[in-house]
């Protein structure tokens, strides 16, 4: 979902028209004659981190007609106290956006900072094994998003250093464990499946995970090129890299975590993904103040 659209259906969530406190704060104001000009508001951070949340500030801004500006932009890293924006408008209309503009931005920050911290482990353990630079493996996401959210979480991933895997089941094949046992429930085989996806044209482009050595050879066999090893132990790893040769590209999936991932830092392996990037965040703690202008 873009985010404009995103930002429109959370602020009707919030009912942001009919924000009951704000309005009456706002008329209790104005019998006392208190003055009611336009305030200046900005967002700053609250803990350090990697910044993610433009296109939501846009689309916020976009929707609620107040002007923001952008004074960070997104993967610039976050400091305590770092000003992330400013902005302009009616103390009513600034209150009744303000908790819907700030839960997503802390969202994404948390999802771009824990990025941060999984590539930088990556990196550190390619540095220390004097391995050429450049050539580490890529840290992804995977599709454990949260429902609507994924184009933003996938935004917050990259501003993170982090990559893109398929954004919806249409972009690619992927096959995994459930997909096999449904085609051997039936009383098929996982080898002729290989070979329907080879009669199609489909096979190349496919990425099939596989569970040990043998299905790793299986499908190498039958001419698949990427291959996803589900769940193997890092010795594991190895000796089926060691087995496939050259040309075929490995990405390792399950379970990684900040204390495992290192382990997989193999030459051979390019894509480590990670589910824990999306569904498994500490949010980043930015706040929202202002003054009279």
């Amino acid at each position: 979902m873009q985010p404009i659209e995103l930002a429109r259906r959370a602020l009707e969530e919030d009912r942001y028209e009919f924000d009951r406190t704000s309005t009456s704060v706002y008329n209790f104001l104005e019998i006392s004659d208190r003055s009611l000009a336009e305030r200046e508001f900005f967002l700053f951070a609250k803990s350090n981190g990697v910044f993610c949340g433009e296109a939501w500030i846009e689309a916020i801004s976009e929707i609620s007609k107040i002007p923001i500006t952008m004074e960070i932009m997104d993967g610039d890293l976050l400091t305590r106290g770092r000003r992330i924006c400013r902005g302009r408008g009616s103390a009513l209309r600034i209150l009744s956006i303000e908790r819907t503009l700030l839960n997503e931005i802390q969202h994404l920050c948390g999802v771009a900072t824990q990025t941060k911290e999984y590539v930088s482990a990556v990196l550190v353990e390619w540095k220390r094994l004097g391995l050429p630079a450049g050539q580490a493996p890529g840290v992804y996401h995977t599709r454990k998003t949260i429902p609507l959210h994924r184009k933003m979480q996938m935004m917050a991933v990259v501003a993170g250093g982090g990559q893109s895997h398929r954004k919806d089941l249409q972009e690619r094949i992927l096959v995994k464990e459930n997909h096999k046992y449904l085609i051997q429930d039936l009383g098929l085989s996982f080898k002729d499946y290989l070979e329907f996806l080879k009669s199609c044209g489909s096979l190349k482009d496919a990425l099939i995970e596989v569970e040990s050595k043998a299905e790793a050879m299986l499908a190498k066999k039958a001419g698949c090129l990427h291959l996803l090893l589900d769940n193997f132990s890092p010795d594991q790893v190895l000796d089926t890299i060691e087995a496939l040769g050259r040309g075929i590209e490995i990405e390792i999936s399950g379970g990684l975590n900040l204390k495992s991932i290192a382990q997989y830092v193999i030459p051979g392996v390019s894509r480590l993904s990670v589910g824990a990037l999306t569904h498994s965040v500490q949010a980043i703690d930015i706040s929202l103040d202002w003054t009279p202008l």
